[in-house]
């Protein structure tokens, strides 16, 4: 009885550990498919500038060396509301360890290879790191920031034991979009105004803003304001005034040329006198600028009545210097 009770128990225990064990194998290769490949992409993040379509290329790579028989299955996105989507055929790898003439290579978007007239009929071994199959997207122009997922399906995969796993399963990677922020780039402008223009061409916040003055434009004679977009600002050009020194916005004060040598013959004496009396008098203003500093005989930074009473007295000879 006993013995019985033994040999019934060792073969429930025989065939329990049987169960386990095919169960075991069964797992292994229903999850063969997820553990010895994977997605790869070169470009997991990536930056939309606001008017062009993106593109990303993802792979179907193998993690470790391998033996397959088929495998089938397809390209989809996951919650992608439509912003990124397959571009054109996939990209099988031609190059199998083994004559391409024994395969037969499905539709781009199903994904099928490795199948000769419907049949799981030849073996590859494929290496560690092995491309077999790319796959280009498109990323519309408008997608949002946010992580985007892309999978490949697994419906049929045959492995080293040639028996076809027909479970669902799937392969993800995640790509992050970085959607476009108008930012500042440059201006643009008209007579009276300027405004903001972003890289991707779009005018920011539609604000108009009136020129004013930012800096200094100047040639040899008179300067103007220039606005912070770079245009002039309007009625702002006068000429160079160096009555305090140099000029506002510059421009050096010529050298000094000799005091009451108001035409600049390089002597002193009555025809200066006249000309600035009849630049005190309005009648022929004086313009140019080391003209009118000879004229300044008292040093006031002024030109006037008493340069003209100081330059008579010394063309008089009533003093003997004008400094």
């Amino acid at each position: 009885m006993k013995t019985r009770v033994f040999k019934a128990a060792s073969l429930l225990l025989t065939i329990s550990l049987l169960i386990i064990s095919l169960s075991f194998m069964a797992s292994a290769v229903d999850n063969e498919f997820s553990e010895k490949w994977q997605l790869v992409t070169a470009t997991p993040t990536v930056l939309m500038d606001g008017n062009n379509p993106q593109t990303v290329t993802i792979q179907l790579i193998v993690k470790e060396e391998l033996t397959c028989y088929a495998l089938a299955g397809a390209w989809d996105t996951v919650d992608s509301t439509g912003s990124i989507a397959l571009t054109g055929d996939v990209a099988f790898n031609t190059t199998l360890p083994l004559n391409p003439n024994d395969y037969a290579y499905g539709a781009a978007a199903g994904g099928e290879m490795m199948w000769v007239n419907g049949k799981i009929n030849f073996p590859v071994v494929l290496p560690q790191g092995y491309v077999f199959m790319t796959a280009t997207y498109t990323v519309a122009a408008n997608t949002a920031s946010g992580t985007y997922k892309i999978a490949f399906a697994k419906t049929v995969y045959a492995g080293a034991d040639a028996e076809p796993d027909e479970t669902s399963e799937m392969l993800e990677i995640a790509i992050e979009v970085v959607g476009h922020t108008c930012t500042f780039h440059h201006y643009e402008s008209d007579i009276d105004s300027h405004w903001q223009i972003c890289a991707c061409g779009k005018t920011i916040d539609n604000t108009d803003w009136d020129h004013t003055h930012d800096t200094y434009g100047k040639d040899d004679t008179q300067h103007w304001s220039i606005c912070v977009c770079g245009a002039i600002v309007p009625d702002t050009t006068a000429p160079h005034d160096f009555t305090k020194g140099d000029c506002v916005c510059g421009a050096k004060k010529p050298a000094t040329g000799l005091k009451g040598d108001v035409n600049l013959d390089g002597k002193v004496n009555a025809e200066d006198l006249t000309m600035l009396a009849r630049h005190v008098a309005e009648i022929e203003i004086i313009t140019d600028a080391v003209a009118l500093d000879n004229a300044d005989v008292t040093g006031d930074h002024k030109v006037g009545a008493d340069d003209l009473t100081k330059l008579a007295r010394f063309v008089a000879e009533i003093i003997s210097s004008l400094d």
